[in-house]
């Protein structure tokens, strides 16, 4: 028998970031925030849109746009998708894509069209989606969890609560 470790699946190689932008209509100029998992309340993405409606009101405000990558999930996903989608229409500078599930080439084109990769769920035992966003060099914002703690060091990016993400 043999014992396989935890790690992140092996990655295709980042694309052409022009062309992976292109694939989800984003401006090469704009910041953008990806965040992958299923839509689902412990996954914690209004995190992420509360935190944008607080920066919105900055003068200095950027282009941003939040790649939300992820299906509604079994129990309360439905639910949990139409208040982000309502959450999201709110935003006025802002721009969210709801790109869905995504594997192999989308999701390929999602971290490459990626700055940052943001990782707000309320816990993890394991970070899967951070290892894979490590492999392709994206700096990561994730919330304090034992997924989190087990992978993330100050080079990848910085770890925060809750309140951190929206002050």
């Amino acid at each position: 028998s043999h014992v396989l470790p935890w790690g992140a699946p092996p990655v295709l190689p980042a694309m052409d970031r022009a062309a992976a932008r292109a694939r989800f209509g984003i401006a090469e100029d704009a910041l953008v925030l990806l965040t992958l998992s299923r839509l689902s309340p412990e996954k914690n993405q209004q995190l992420l849109l509360d935190a944008l409606a607080r920066w919105e009101r900055e003068p200095d405000f950027p282009p941003v746009h939040a790649l939300i990558c992820g299906g509604a999930a079994y129990m309360q996903g439905r639910k949990h998708e139409a208040m982000l989608r309502k959450k999201a229409a709110r935003l006025r500078k802002a721009r969210v894509h709801f790109a869905g599930h995504v594997h192999g080439e989308e999701k390929r084109a999602a971290f490459s069209a990626a700055d940052l990769y943001v990782f707000p769920s309320r816990h993890e035992s394991y970070g899967l989606t951070l290892m894979e966003a490590f492999q392709y060099e994206l700096p990561a914002l994730t919330l304090d969890h034992a997924g989190a703690r087990a992978v993330m060091r100050p080079a990848f990016g910085a770890v925060a609560t809750p309140a951190t993400f929206v002050d």
